[in-house]
């Protein structure tokens, strides 16, 4: 070959190869939890890379293993307007997955649009609740009592209240020796 004919044959082998490189990779990426608790409401984002179109996804919690039953399900938008990225909250209810024999069940988050779609097997925690604690003083000598205030709330918003107080006494060695007593109180 005549050397201009090898320089078109090189620069039509680096176009070929260089086709791939010129756009973003067309990727998606599902943000959960790791655990769905029961009764608590639970935000799924969606972000979209290499897109350039809008469109829509429709994000739900679908029963394990047979995904006959919807627990929850959001939609969304995903656009240039938005950056690609939007999000729903699910929440699966106590009344929709009925008595659980453990604290663990599972549920399906499947994610369907008209570009892609995915699900995975979540885990679903049903034993949840909170505890808040409150001290009466930002500050303590140690010959003052603590006293705290504790709030438990489980997953059915019903409150438990208990008073508490906690002394410390120092050891001969300088150890701590703390005494808790807990008297229940009834709201």
């Amino acid at each position: 070959m005549p050397l201009p004919a090898m320089g078109i044959w090189w620069t039509l082998c680096f176009l070929i190869f260089l086709d791939n490189t010129w756009g973003q990779e067309q990727i998606y990426v599902i943000s959960t939890p790791k655990v769905f608790q029961v009764g608590a409401s639970e935000n799924v984002v969606i972000q979209a890379h290499g897109y350039t179109e809008a469109f829509d996804a429709t994000i739900s919690l679908r029963s394990y293993p047979d995904k006959n039953r919807t627990y929850s399900s959001g939609y969304v938008n995903l656009s240039p307007e938005n950056k690609f990225q939007n999000s729903a909250v699910l929440t699966v209810q106590t009344k929709q997955l009925g008595e659980a024999q453990s604290s663990y069940s599972y549920v399906y988050l499947e994610v369907v649009s008209n570009i892609f779609q995915n699900q995975k097997k979540m885990p679903v925690l049903h034993d949840n609740g909170s505890l808040f604690i409150h001290a009466d003083k930002p500050v303590y000598t140690p010959q003052q009592p603590e006293h705290y205030k504790a709030s438990v709330c489980d997953y059915f918003t019903t409150l438990i209240w208990w008073s508490t107080t906690m002394k410390t006494f120092q050891y001969s060695l300088g150890f701590n020796i703390h005494i808790l007593l807990i008297l229940p109180q009834i709201l």
